[in-house]
């Protein structure tokens, strides 16, 4: 069975550090420009260790750098708009086609976030609606799991060239790397086929040299190793009964969504939506529209 990997093995030595780091930021950054960091960021800055010590850790208690990822981190987070996404922003869809989703603990306890790279999509009008999407989930498991303790699962069963979109593998691997530093245990890269190898060793180069060990390879012969079957969604051959694709009840449909938010012609809506048939219920979109 793997091991565990375990992030908070150097936290015992950032203690002193958490302090001067902490100390600075107010006085040569909030202090100056306080609008530009949500009040509850703040308030965790000031009373959590462990949400100041991570940044420390990921760069390698260097106090300079520690201090300015720590601020960008910050101003990210208030200028995504982070904090004032819901989950009924989203349109059904995104939750429906069972894309991107939290689900069951792992073996060792670890919360677990699951992405299914065949239904990635190269689509430049949704392309800012699906990083907001995946950026809001990342923090959503982040935060319910206090900055550590989860696990993501890239399952690339079926997946083929279509679905390799650099530039979106490229923004989820660098979000995670500069704004949820060291909250990854690891990730898994489930059934990777041959002809996704290269974007791998490419994805590979994006990943910190001391953080690379931390992604992992599984496939349908020994994914319990990693996930028991009672917690693995049935697509992976596991028997749980958790949903995995249930939309929030507010959630607007595809249709208002792209025409309200997204400003975007209503054919133009219809043909996009028409790409994703295949992972929606047969005559949703129908009764969608």
């Amino acid at each position: 069975m793997p091991e565990q990997p375990n992030n908070k093995q150097l936290t015992n030595k950032t203690d002193e550090l958490v302090k001067t780091v902490r100390r600075r930021f107010f006085e040569e950054f909030y202090a100056e420009n306080p609008d530009d960091y949500e009040p509850t960021d703040i308030q965790r800055l000031r009373t959590d260790d462990w949400f100041v010590k991570r940044f420390i850790i990921a760069r390698f208690r260097q106090e300079e750098e520690s201090l300015k990822m720590i601020n960008d981190a910050m101003k990210w987070r208030k200028e995504y708009g982070i904090h004032h996404l819901s989950a009924e922003y989203f349109p059904k869809e995104f939750y429906i086609s069972g894309g991107l989703f939290p689900y069951e603990k792992d073996k060792f306890g670890n919360a677990t976030l699951y992405m299914r790279i065949k239904m990635v999509k190269r689509i430049p009008e949704l392309t800012p609606y699906l990083r907001k999407f995946l950026a809001w989930q990342l923090w959503k498991v982040d935060e319910e799991n206090n900055g550590n303790g989860w696990v993501i699962i890239f399952d690339t069963t079926d997946a083929g060239i279509s679905n390799c979109d650099i530039d979106f593998l490229f923004f989820m691997i660098s979000t995670l790397k500069n704004y949820f530093p060291i909250g990854v245990e690891y990730i898994l890269v489930h059934n990777l086929p041959w002809v996704l190898q290269q974007a791998w060793k490419l994805a590979r180069n994006w990943i910190p040299p001391e953080r690379r060990k931390l992604v992992r390879f599984s496939s349908d012969s020994d994914i319990t190793d990693y996930i028991d079957a009672e917690n693995l969604p049935d697509y992976m051959g596991g028997n749980c009964k958790k949903s995995y694709n249930t939309a929030p009840e507010n959630s607007p449909s595809c249709y208002d969504f792209g025409v309200n938010e997204a400003k975007l012609p209503l054919k133009r809506v219809q043909e996009i939506v028409k790409q994703f048939e295949q992972f929606l219920p047969e005559g949703y979109l129908n009764a969608a529209a």
